[in-house]
């Protein structure tokens, strides 16, 4: 009775032990567009997981990207509308002097950069000498950006009265001259467009998208880069993870089923006769176990460094023994891995034993003529737990990804 209330205790806590579990987190994989280079993914899955894929430094401005589906590219910037509004108010014409000189000269600026604005973030203009759409980087684009509406906005629009054509020269010259209303409203909504544009260039450049994987799978990671449908790059990944859904661990099982052997001992209070004497009775027996672990596919505090695996394989006795029951036994039941380096389990010993010799026990008097003592050997199925080091990984994954790509900032 009290074997069997440890028994229950050890596996009660050996299953609180196995619920003690969260939460996975989401694993990653990672391209640098510009270089089209892999640089990271899942080393080790070991069970169908949501993933992150991230795209760094993608050229948002020009270009719309897709991950395994396609998506609909950018529209254009709002102000090729506007630079069309600006020329034609710099066509009107405005009365003649001071004040129209710098009002001309300000529509003229306005104008120019509107027009530059809709070139720079026109992914359809930008071509090879052949004629065909190439991918242009994200440096490219930020650096026309700069030199063709940011400086320019800067320097000509929002520069001192000094300057011709600047909103602070209009102002000055105009004086509450209607005439140079317009030039002024038409600055400041370009200024508003081109504030909400560098919100854009300065922003992340990031596609992220959430995939599942799944273990022991050969992956391909797709990435297009297209302009109004027409592709204009493509990067293409090949990998295949590194799996721990099936490991052999060797180590020590410790086993109710006893090892029992048995031998005569005289009778200390009569020494003519002989007594039957037991060895091997214990309550726990070390025995030597290889397993084979199958990771459950549930995910977990921390699917690399904590987990659950079902557990199953050969038992055998160790060293030089007397025993005449088999040497050979099984062991199956649930085990708590760390790192898939150190596995404990508890579950159920099917092995035999040497029960007593026929019509015996422990104490009987041996009969002088009674000849060898052979125990009765037979099967039984009981409790026992172990602790297993692993030594074979039977999916190692590929040691490096394989990439391919068409297209660059530099076509």
């Amino acid at each position: 009775m009290k074997q069997t209330y440890a028994t229950a205790r050890m596996l009660s806590c050996l299953t609180a032990g196995i619920l003690l579990v969260g939460l996975a987190a989401n694993a990653q994989i990672v391209v640098d567009w510009p270089t089209k280079t892999l640089v990271s993914y899942p080393p080790v899955l070991d069970q169908t997981m949501n993933v992150t894929v991230t795209v760094n430094n993608v050229n948002d401005l020009l270009y719309s990207y897709s991950i395994k589906v396609t998506q609909a590219p950018n529209s254009l910037n709002d102000a090729s509308n506007f630079a069309l509004q600006a020329a034609n108010n710099a066509k009107a014409g405005l009365p003649v002097g001071d004040c129209a000189g710098q009002a001309a000269a300000l529509n003229a600026a306005v104008s120019s950069i509107s027009q530059a604005m809709v070139t720079v973030f026109d992914g359809s203009s930008k071509k090879d000498a052949t004629g065909k759409l190439r991918s242009v980087s994200l440096a490219e684009t930020i650096s026309a950006w700069n030199s063709q509406v940011k400086n320019p906005w800067t320097q000509n629009v929002l520069g001192p009265a000094a300057i011709e054509g600047t909103i602070a020269a209009v102002q000055a010259a105009c004086k509450g001259d209607p005439a140079g209303d317009g030039p002024i409203a038409n600055g400041q909504q370009l200024g508003a467009l081109i504030a909400a544009k560098q919100s854009a260039v300065d922003g992340p450049h990031q596609i992220i998208q959430t995939t599942q994987l799944s273990p022991d799978n050969a992956d391909t990671i797709a990435i297009n880069e297209a302009c109004n449908g027409t592709q204009t790059a493509q990067f293409t990944a090949n990998f295949t993870p590194q799996s721990n859904v099936l490991t052999l661990s060797l180590g020590t099982l410790v086993s109710e089923i006893q090892q029992r052997t048995y031998s005569n001992s005289k009778d200390p209070t009569n020494t003519q006769q002989n007594l039957l004497s037991a060895g091997g009775t214990g309550l726990f027996t070390p025995l030597g176990v290889a397993l084979l672990n199958y990771q459950l596919p549930w995910n977990w505090a921390d699917g690399k460094n904590l987990g659950l695996t079902i557990s199953s394989g050969l038992v055998l006795r160790l060293g030089a023994s007397t025993v005449t029951s088999s040497s050979l036994g099984w062991f199956g039941g649930p085990s708590i891995h760390l790192f898939h380096r150190l596995f404990i389990s508890a579950g159920v010993h099917v092995g035999q034993f040497t029960d007593f010799p026929a019509g015996m026990h422990v104490g009987s008097v041996v009969p002088a003529n009674y000849g060898d003592l052979t125990g009765v050997n037979r099967s039984t199925a009981r409790f026992a737990f172990g602790v297993t080091y692993q030594t074979k990984q039977f999916s190692t994954g590929s040691t490096a990804p394989t990439t391919s790509s068409t297209g660059s900032g530099n076509d």
